[in-house]
């Protein structure tokens, strides 16, 4: 009589389970469609859509290795898989930036059901629902579930190469082939998707070579990673070349790297969803899965410890952190943990629950600070009353027929206000009508040859932005227009730039009518 209740009540519990899950994917699907929708777009996604063609290619002709060059030319620290997806995803919908932002939202939910799938592997239903609710609602993984960047992707793969390597190693049926060429395939995907998956591959690396017993099946392991690894050889001259980049530019200025006591000051804060406190409890939580012997649970800290390691060890050498969004492939293992020892807990459906409640809303108020808009990057997004009083300005009085030159790489001009104000950027990408030309672009716009620039604007208006202290490729340009253009009129706009008006000389039907 009670073997029917028992089956029945383990049928109520999926269902209710596979519910939970679909609501908790449906919770991160909103969050991406409203970043998408509200929020203006950024430089690093303007870099983006430039290397795929969207800046000075509207008629959509990029090619794929054109966009491979463009990266190898502007942008060597980045791997091309991703941009090459973003220039495919183009071809087919289109240059609008809000339709770009699907693809990362894609991956996003792609990302949630690889941590899924490896979170249960590792410790069972319940342990991987929590984990993708905590990813689902953690700050850092909502901001980039709506950028034309990388780093959903970047989840995606590390997750599918960590999945791939603990069921090759821990089930006692030997690797079949096609298993391994999976596991290759994700190697190789996961370092092309972005350089930071060495962090994952060192850690995997170091278990590997430590602590799993050398047999047939630990060779042919190895030899899925190390052939996966070797696609990526004929790139390693191009990151390094990066490397060097980046840190020639950290050597001028210093105080855009992120040195281990920062990154140890702000991982936790951010792992924590803006609190330290919060990190701290999922951490004493996750402790806590390993105390009570937890299946898998040791094997999770490693994962946890040996990436803070390798890390730390690494930019301790090299100094190249930038932004805490390199380790975020780190939150896999932290949320596994955690969410391992939440189900040790007595009754932790309800604790969990009201967890879940206070980290979203400390999440939601986190993102309001300031700490959140520097690390992620929009802290670039200043304020310039009089630069936005400016734009009514240039939206009543340029015509399709005038000409917008940037001559500088310039935050006012190219980054939206923290309240959603358009700047010049937002303006084009909203079908103005007036022509834009960059003249000095930030990576990805291509190279403008000023020579073809001046003959391209003959007998139009132009309306050129520079700064007070010119640099020699803007003294060219402007020197090069003061033949045939006389300065119509001069606005200032924000702390450091200008934008002026010119008019040509034999100009008869137009007049100063910009206010």
């Amino acid at each position: 009589m009670n073997t029917p209740v028992t089956l029945q009540s383990k049928a109520k519990v999926s269902v209710f389970h596979w519910f939970a899950v679909v609501a908790v994917l449906l919770v991160s699907f909103f969050f991406g469609i409203e970043g998408i929708l509200m929020d203006s777009i950024r430089r690093d996604e303007l870099t983006t859509i430039g290397h795929i063609g969207g800046l000075d290619d509207p008629a959509g002709t990029m090619s794929l290795i054109d966009t491979v060059n463009s990266l190898t030319t502007h942008s060597t620290q980045h791997p091309p898989l991703f941009f090459l997806m973003e220039n495919i995803w183009s071809k087919i919908f289109g240059y609008d930036y809000r339709v770009l932002r699907v693809l990362a939202l894609l991956w996003g939910m792609l990302a949630l059901a690889m941590v899924y799938r490896l979170a249960k592997d590792l410790g069972g239903q319940h342990v991987a629902l929590i984990t993708i609710a905590l990813m689902a609602t953690s700050v850092m993984f909502v901001f980039y579930l709506h950028e034309i960047r990388q780093y959903t992707s970047l989840i995606f793969w590390n997750a599918l190469v960590w999945l791939m390597y603990h069921r090759l190693h821990r089930r006692k049926s030997e690797p079949r082939f096609y298993e391994l060429i999976i596991t290759g395939v994700a190697v190789s995907a996961a370092a092309y998707t972005h350089v930071p998956s060495i962090f994952l591959l060192l850690v995997i690396g170091i278990y590997h070579v430590l602590f799993v017993k050398k047999n047939k099946r630990w060779w042919k392991i190895s030899f899925a990673f190390i052939i996966g690894g070797a696609t990526f050889l004929p790139y390693v001259p191009v990151s390094f070349t990066g490397l060097n980049v980046i840190l020639d530019e950290y050597a001028v200025n210093d105080a855009k790297v992120l040195y281990n006591n920062d990154l140890i000051g702000l991982v936790p804060v951010f792992w924590g969803n803006g609190h330290l406190i919060v990190f701290i409890a999922l951490s004493a939580i996750g402790l806590y899965s390993v105390v009570t012997k937890r299946r898998n649970s040791w094997y999770v800290l490693y994962f946890c410890l040996a990436f803070i390691g390798v890390v730390l060890a690494m930019n301790g050498y090299l100094e190249f952190i930038k932004r805490i969004r390199y380790v975020i492939i780190s939150l896999i293992p932290f949320f596994i943990l955690a969410s391992m020892g939440f189900v040790a807990l007595f009754r932790w459906q309800y604790i969990t629950t009201g967890f879940l409640v206070i980290w979203i809303a400390l999440g939601t108020w986190f993102q309001l600070q300031d700490d959140y808009l520097q690390n992620t990057g929009l802290d670039g997004a200043l304020d310039h009353p009089e630069y936005y009083a400016l734009m009514p300005a240039l939206e009543e009085n340029m015509s399709p027929d005038d000409i917008l030159i940037m001559t500088v790489n310039d935050y006012e001009a190219i980054q939206p206000s923290k309240q959603g104000k358009k700047s010049i950027e937002q303006y084009y990408f909203d079908g103005s009508g007036f022509t834009f030309i960059r003249l000095n672009s930030f990576p990805g716009a291509g190279d403008v040859n000023i020579n073809d620039i001046i003959n391209a604007i003959s007998g139009r208006p132009v309306w050129v932005t520079h700064r007070y202290d010119a640099s020699p490729e803007e003294l060219e340009f402007l020197a090069g227009i003061a033949d045939d253009y006389h300065l119509c009129r001069q606005l200032t706009y924000g702390e450091t730039s200008i934008l002026d008006y010119y008019i040509p000389n034999d100009a008869e039907n137009i007049t100063c009518t910009a206010e």
